[in-house]
């Protein structure tokens, strides 16, 4: 199982979940206080260290954990400083008339606020990072107490202190679960003010992959494997899942999963559409919900902007290189689109213009090339005559080696993927083993067709111009070659005609 569809190098992680539905400052002394008996609001998220600067993003989320509504009515929250132990400072008391409905939130944001969410109070909360602990209290009864990082002060926390993280939150898991140890009910999490802090089901995709990693032609298999965490609360049912993209669907079978399993799944397609085809795992849960994830994306068919010619076994001082064909209506800037090979190799493209219907080489050694077309080009071996514009030459850094013997446990040398700025693989090709073409040094591989004319052929081929390669000129096979060999403005020019 490789990362998620893409290029090699960009691997992402997608989180999917279902939601649910719903200053005065004065000193008090320090002295032991009763606590709580009948559920009442709870410390149920608090961000004490945003990330960047702490004004207007510090909060506090309390939680009516109960079945009725509860009035906030003598509520106050207060902050202590772990360094002058539990002397307790008032940071926000309730008006009356408050109620907060079972189930819901009071979301106290830090002023001027400056989030996105909407907060239902401003205060001046004035958090700092711990060890310290904040605290709710309803008269002399002590609501929720949490202490975050290294207190020894048993005043301070409940249990166990909390840890702390720049940027993340204190966070219940699940909502509302209280069982008097701060350590053992709260943990860092990715903020989510006035929101389920986590949800009963939750999908993170943490690897998928498609085999081949471009469908050549609409119509052939497309074997996708997918890999997923449950990061939610509840224990996951079993069923069918389904893999779906817009002309049809795939499934399989759902083991369920309890929180933190991982499960994988695996699904044969055969989509008939041309273009880039989105991928959407969907797992029912309990209550009818249904929780769906962006697989990525699958080129079907020839792209636009696709390998013409690659040269993976080059001769001496040659060095290797890959021709692309831009073949849209507009002009195109190859600045960020990627080569990548099946070894994690990974170059990013500079940025250089492409008329339509026009060719770039991509050289790990453009002074190689030159030379080596000084070589052949007097003579008409490379494939153009002496006098013809040729394509852009672009010298790419970091270039991904190519392999030309298959390696332990694969079946084939090397693949070389093409893909767009967001990592989508526009284009690919095999060789070296496999049932696939060869390679022979000297010798390129060319592309013969845009796309296969029979289901599991192949649209590649070795050269068999007499140069072994045709690096800015039509190819061999013709057929895929640039429509006009000629009368294209390039800058640098491939033929050196000093």
């Amino acid at each position: 199982m490789g990362p998620v569809p893409g290029c090699p190098g960009r691997a992402e992680t997608r989180l999917l979940t279902r939601l649910l539905l719903p200053f005065v400052v004065g000193v008090l002394t320090a002295s032991a206080s009763p606590r709580a008996t009948a559920r009442d609001f709870v410390l149920n998220e608090v961000l004490p260290d945003p990330s960047g600067a702490d004004d207007g993003r510090e909060f506090v989320e309390l939680l009516n954990p109960g079945p009725d509504p509860l009035a906030l009515d003598g509520v106050r929250l207060e902050f202590a400083n772990g360094a002058d132990g539990p002397v307790w400072l008032v940071r926000w008391t309730a008006p009356d008339g408050l109620v907060v409905p079972a189930g819901g939130r009071f979301l106290l944001g830090d002023r001027p606020w400056a989030g996105s969410e909407p907060v239902d109070a401003e205060v001046d909360l004035g958090l700092q990072n711990g060890p310290d602990a904040v605290r709710l209290v309803r008269g002399d009864l002590t609501l929720d107490l949490l202490g975050y990082g290294p207190l020894d002060d048993p005043a301070l926390f409940e249990g166990h202190p909390a840890g702390t993280g720049a940027g993340l939150a204190l966070a219940r898991r699940p909502d509302g679960r209280d069982t008097d140890d701060n350590a053992a009910d709260l943990v860092l999490a990715v903020p989510t003010p006035g929101r389920p802090n986590f949800h009963p089901f939750t999908l993170t995709l943490t690897a998928a992959e498609h085999e081949p990693p471009v469908l050549a032609r609409p119509g052939d298999v497309l074997r996708v494997a997918v890999r997923v965490v449950h990061g939610g609360t509840e224990m996951w049912p079993a069923g069918p899942c389904v893999l779906a993209w817009p002309e049809g669907r795939a499934t399989a079978w759902w083991d369920g999963a309890r929180p933190g399993d991982e499960r994988q799944l695996a699904f044969v397609l055969r989509p008939r559409l041309r273009g880039a085809l989105p991928l959407v795992l969907a797992v029912p849960a309990a209550g009818g919900d249904t929780v769906r994830v962006d697989v990525g994306t699958v080129q079907v068919g020839a792209a636009a902007l696709r390998l013409n010619e690659v040269l993976p076994a080059p001769g001496a001082g040659q060095g290797e290189w890959v021709e692309v064909l831009w073949d849209g209506p507009d002009p195109l800037d190859l600045a960020g689109y990627v080569l990548a090979d099946a070894d994690g190799g990974r170059a990013e493209l500079p940025p250089r213009p492409l008329a339509p219907g026009g060719l770039a080489v991509l050289a790990a050694d453009s002074t190689g090339l030159r030379r080596w077309w000084r070589e052949n080009a007097a003579s008409g071996a490379a494939g153009c005559a002496a006098g013809a514009p040729a394509a852009v030459v672009v010298a790419v850094s970091g270039w991904p080696s190519l392999n030309n013997t298959p390696p332990a446990g694969r079946p084939y040398a090397d693949r070389l993927l093409l893909c767009d700025p967001r990592g989508v693989v526009l284009d690919a090709v095999t060789w070296g083993g496999g049932g696939f073409p060869e390679t022979e040094t000297g010798r390129s591989l060319e592309r013969t067709s845009p796309e296969p004319v029979n289901p599991g052929a192949e649209a590649w081929a070795p050269c068999t111009a007499a140069a072994g390669a045709t690096p800015g000129c039509p190819n061999s096979g013709a057929a895929a070659g640039r429509p006009d060999a000629g009368g294209l403005a390039v800058e640098p020019p491939l033929l050196d005609r000093a």
